[in-house]
């Protein structure tokens, strides 16, 4: 029997492509979309039936139900600044689905090229030059997946995410992650984004590497010494911070920004994963990044703009912003568990971020309003700051 979630997922498929030709509204089409994607991961959460192992497993979680709520809005969202990509956007949709609610490495493995084949057929529909690059550079990381799984395989007679059993042999899956997550000096491709279309380049640097994080922190239990990964994730978050106050151009100092912040974020999770402690943290932060991220390539040719600005200011700490929040909830964990290193990483980046961001704030460009974008920008916030209060709750909660 085919799972609840795969024929779900093919209601949505098709749901869509009806949407697209013929020529429903953007509105009744999202609110569509996301009825059906809560509605599935409800039946799916709440679902005792075994899945048959020879159809791909889906099942229930809540650090990928947190990150493909999110994404999936934000997805949703970008119908309102161009509808040209929606059958991109579709697989996309799945491979995010995929990914982040599978049960096994080589299922998530198919999700990333299924997620790759979407990104590809945007960035070729907007006539992006880069497109071959980037093809070629994820293509490299998803063979080297593919050899870890197949080493992860021989290794421990399984390919589950609920394996612990710590060995080095995840490494080679582990550096598959590391470059589609843009990590230092593997993630120097990011330098591609700022040939990106304004169109698809903010939900591609809103969502793609933050699903690789959720790779990486599935990965964490079958890692022997995980020290290592955090001395490589802290050097690449000032690495990155660095390369972005040396960068001229808009778009380069803010993907530079993704190498810096994204390896937070893990070096956060490792910090969890350390205190034995669910990853609320690291959500909160992640959620944080994801609107600011695709926020700044949103709006920044509108720099006057109070959005754009408090987006800077999210990025930087400044109170009362998501990212003094997340921010500041991290720093006084790590006091608190006495974890002096992770402390000191993340007050140094955030340091060098003030002072590119100063940079970035300071350069002047061509001015372009755009209503939709302002508004787009705006719900994305609101949805961020809703994650972000529940889960605050929780992380609250549980202490």
């Amino acid at each position: 029997m085919i799972s609840i979630a795969n024929c779900s997922l093919l209601f949505f498929f098709v749901s869509c492509l009806f949407c697209h030709y013929f020529k429903v509204k953007n509105k009744y089409f999202i609110c569509s979309v996301f009825a059906i994607n809560v509605v599935s991961v409800y039946i799916l959460r709440n679902s005792n039936s075994i899945i048959n192992p020879l159809y791909v497993n889906l099942l229930y979680n809540t650090l990928g139900f947190y990150i493909l709520t999110y994404c999936s809005i934000l997805l949703c969202l970008s119908l309102f600044i161009s509808s040209e990509y929606l059958s991109g956007l579709l697989f996309i949709g799945y491979g995010m689905t995929q990914i982040l609610l599978t049960t096994d490495f080589f299922n998530m493995y198919i999700g990333y090229e299924i997620l790759l084949c979407g990104v590809i057929f945007c960035l070729i529909k907007s006539n992006c030059i880069a497109w071959k690059l980037y093809f070629k550079v994820q293509m490299l990381a998803s063979c080297i997946i593919f050899l870890g799984c197949c080493f992860f395989y021989m290794s421990n007679g399984n390919l589950l995410l609920t394996c612990s059993t710590k060995s080095y042999v995840p490494y080679v899956m582990l550096i598959g992650f590391l470059m589609k997550a843009a990590i230092f000096p593997l993630g120097l491709w990011i330098k591609i984004y700022r040939t990106i279309d304004d169109d698809i380049v903010f939900w591609v640097a809103g969502l793609i590497t933050k699903i690789a994080v959720y790779s990486i922190i599935r990965l964490l239990p079958c890692l022997y010494g995980v020290h290592i990964l955090q001395t490589i994730v802290s050097v690449s978050a000032l690495a990155g911070a660095i390369l972005a106050y040396q960068s001229y151009d808009d778009k380069e100092i803010l993907s530079f920004h993704i190498i810096s912040q994204v390896s937070l974020i893990i070096c956060i999770a490792i910090f969890e994963f350390k205190i034995n402690q669910f990853y609320y943290l690291t959500l909160i932060y992640l959620m944080h990044h994801i609107w600011t991220k695709s926020s700044l390539f949103l709006l920044y040719k509108m720099k006057k703009s109070l959005l754009c600005k408090y987006a800077i200011f999210s990025l930087v700490g400044v109170p009362i912003t998501p990212g003094f929040i997340s921010k500041m909830l991290t720093l006084f964990y790590m006091i608190k568990y006495n974890d002096v290193f992770s402390s000191i990483v993340l007050l140094c980046t955030s340091v060098l971020t003030t002072c590119s961001m100063e940079k970035f704030m300071n350069k002047v460009g061509i001015e372009e309003y755009d209503s939709n974008k302002l508004r787009v920008s705006l719900v994305s916030l609101l949805f961020c700051y809703t994650f972000i209060t529940i889960l605050g709750y929780r992380l609250l909660h549980v202490q």
